[in-house]
């Protein structure tokens, strides 16, 4: 009975340590187990059109130096909050930059989800080409960029961390990319947001960001946020940007002004250190139905730096001062990005059945059999008829993927 003990205690304390090699191309669907975990990638590892490489909940990734994760097919990186996915540096001192990330490479976004991830130690955590995508209460931590855009790219951020990056969201120099950021933090980065087209953050907190808290160059709105203890609050080098009801304090200079024809209203701009407006242009700027934290005009442009300082920049214009914080009483909206939902009818099913599902979004259904292998595959709306009578019988998993999300169901199949 002793050896039997002692041969039980190996035999778990193997389990433990077990791990899993892993490189080359994923042709068919294919699920990473947590019982394998961590998953060692010691070659770029490509999941090609067709196949969906599912992680599941827990897992820890690891990546040798100069590897990577490449998706043309579908990832579904769908952690819980207290089991979340890891994507990680196998670098036993792991700095920035030690592999270069997850690259959806015109990969189908409706085929794809990423919820509860962790991505370090990488070039770009996650970079998008030709594609739409969203991430959702994942942090990126100690990477070069947290996520990077191309030609064409939608990218959708709800729920997330950016912190010690040296770009928390990375650069995009293309006039449809468009990155729309909602209920986030973004901290202790080099630079927080550093876009150039088409960004959106909504409900989001920008602080202790060491050079800016968001660099704009064109085409933006930052609405209801918070750009606290950063170096510079706002870098604003844009003409089409919209800044609306947020509180830029504690930074040493709120708002460094570049562009003379971005539109800021609403704003609650004071208790910066050196400066809460900072002009560097030839041109006047319009800075009226702003919070200043005071009434008195000597007080506020105390802390403005502009042609009353150097005649050679223009002037801000803060009259009418907004007296009633405006910032506070106005409507914010909010999101509430919900996962769809999906019912299935009848079920069990013969040769059809009928999929409905809460969202209009483009959305794909994958059904998988018990052993995991993908079966069907196809595209569907809100309502869709789904032929399967090349299914066999048995009891199969349904999952419908949109850009709002993740659903599953369970099928059975009498024939």
């Amino acid at each position: 009975m002793k050896k039997l003990v002692t041969l039980l205690v190996i035999v778990f304390c193997f389990n433990l340590n077990a791990q899993t090699n892993v490189s080359g191309g994923i042709y068919t669907s294919t699920t990473w187990s947590l019982t394998n975990s961590p998953y060692i990638v010691t070659d770029t590892v490509v999941v090609y059109p067709g196949a969906i490489l599912t992680i599941e909940p827990g897992v820890v990734v690891k990546f040798n130096q100069n590897k990577q994760l490449t998706v043309r097919g579908g990832l579904h990186a769908n952690g819980t909050i207290n089991n979340q996915i890891t994507f990680t540096s196998n670098s036993v001192s792991p700095t920035a930059g030690n592999w270069p990330g997850i690259f959806f490479n015109q990969a189908l976004s409706f085929m794809s989800i990423i919820n509860y991830c962790n991505i370090q130690y990488a070039n770009t955590g996650i970079r998008l080409y030709i594609d739409t995508l969203k991430i959702r209460n994942s942090k990126f931590s100690n990477n070069i960029n947290g996520t990077a855009g191309s030609l064409g790219v939608s990218l959708i951020i709800d729920s997330c961390e950016f912190i010690y990056n040296t770009n928390g969201i990375g650069v995009s120099f293309y006039q449809d990319t468009r990155v729309r950021i909602y209920n986030s933090v973004i901290s202790k980065n080099a630079i927080g947001i550093n876009n150039s087209w088409y960004t959106t953050a909504v409900n989001c907190k920008l602080d202790s960001n060491t050079t800016y808290a968001i660099a704009e160059e064109d085409v933006d709105s930052l609405i209801n946020c918070e750009i606290n203890y950063n170096a510079i609050g706002i870098y604003d080098n844009s003409c089409n940007c919209f800044y609306k009801e947020n509180r830029i304090e504690y930074n040493n200079i709120g708002i460094d002004m570049i562009s003379t024809c971005s539109s800021y209203k609403c704003n609650k701009i004071c208790n910066n250190t050196s400066y809460n407006l900072k002009v560097e242009s030839t041109q006047n700027k319009n800075m009226a139905n702003n919070y200043w934290c005071s009434t008195n005009t000597a007080i506020i442009e105390s802390k403005i730096y502009d042609g009353y300082d150097n005649s050679s920049l223009g002037i801000a214009t803060i009259s009418p001062i907004d007296t009633l914080q405006c910032y506070l009483l106005t409507g914010i909206p909010t999101f509430n990005l919900q996962n769809p939902t999906i019912q299935i009818y009848p079920n069990p099913a013969q040769n059809n059945f009928t999929i409905e599902t809460n969202t209009s979004d483009k959305q794909t259904i994958s059904v998988f059999d018990v052993n995991g292998k993908l079966v069907l595959l196809q595209s569907i709306n809100a309502t869709t008829n789904i032929d399967a009578s090349n299914l066999s019988q048995g009891v199969y998993n349904v999952s419908v993927t949109s850009n709002e999300g993740l659903a599953n169901k369970r099928l059975v199949i009498v024939k």
